[in-house]
């Protein structure tokens, strides 16, 4: 029997875990990118339980949430010390690394807006340099002395006195060019996409405009974020292969495993004659 106090509780308790569990179970997917939600959704959980939730997404716009219960506000303080230790405090500078360079690499997260502009330029320096070593297209051989190009002509070169006054100024202007963009450069200088992008679909659209960094994306961004679902799938085929069907074939194995990765109950019901 739950008075009301007890669903005070609840109902705290629920706005204080959503966002890990909305957070959660997106990070598991394993049909559209993944990597490159990790530190936003580590940073967000750090940041959502440092105060009590206020409002219940999808609940009406004008309830508000009654003040947190002392049992709520001490799981909830807990929760955001593990997740500051875990996700922020303990987590290894490699580890940083590798997702720092796959948030930057999809193009609704560059502007890793959801840490300071020093962590940003820290990050964008992580890129860069792991771009310029691994994924920077080495420059064009430059052309040898007297190779190629057809030789001046001597009526060309043959100047009048104002035309080599006038070449000293146009040398320097020619000079002053901008210098011409790398590929990083280009894919940074974007305003970041809409966050209900398809990164698979926009890399594919617009990859081409920067081929050496949508190589450099399309091995990282590969990185699935969590082994979950791997896990569940050796937890699946434990127990398929169980004691009494030792002696399946590797045949018969694959296709009940098939069978049971696939099964959807929802699209299959029953009703008696």
């Amino acid at each position: 029997h739950f008075d009301y106090d007890d669903w005070q509780v609840v109902f705290l308790s629920v706005a204080v875990l959503a966002p890990a569990a909305v957070g959660v179970n997106d990070i598991e997917g394993t049909l559209y990118v993944t990597a490159s939600l990790v530190l936003p959704l580590f940073y967000k959980l750090v940041r959502t339980s440092e105060k009590a939730p206020k409002k219940l997404k999808h609940w009406p716009a004008n309830y508000n949430l009654p003040n947190e219960t002392p049992e709520v506000l001490c799981a909830r303080q807990k929760f955001h010390a593990d997740c500051k230790r875990r996700f922020v405090d303990e987590l290894p500078d490699e580890t940083y690394k590798q997702y720092a360079i796959c948030t930057l690499l999809d193009p609704r997260f560059k502007g890793f807006r959801f840490l300071s502009d020093h962590q940003r330029e820290e990050a964008l320096q992580l890129l860069r340099d792991t771009w310029s070593v691994s994924w920077k297209p080495a420059p064009a051989p430059a052309r040898r002395e007297g190779e190629g190009g057809p030789e001046p002509s001597a009526k060309k070169m043959r100047r009048s006195g104002l035309l080599s006054l006038l070449e000293d100024s146009d040398s320097e202007a020619e000079s002053e060019l901008p210098e011409v963009k790398d590929d990083l450069s280009l894919y940074l200088d974007e305003a970041p996409a809409p966050m209900d992008t398809d990164v698979i679909a926009w890399y594919r659209t617009n990859g081409s405009r920067f081929p050496s960094v949508t190589k450099m994306a399309r091995q990282y961004l590969s990185t699935p974020a969590t082994s979950a679902g791997v896990e569940r799938l050796f937890s699946a085929a434990g127990l398929t292969r169980g004691d009494l069907a030792q002696a399946l074939s590797e045949e018969n194995l694959g296709n009940r495993m098939f069978a049971a990765c696939n099964y959807t109950p929802d699209l299959y019901t029953y009703s008696p004659l």
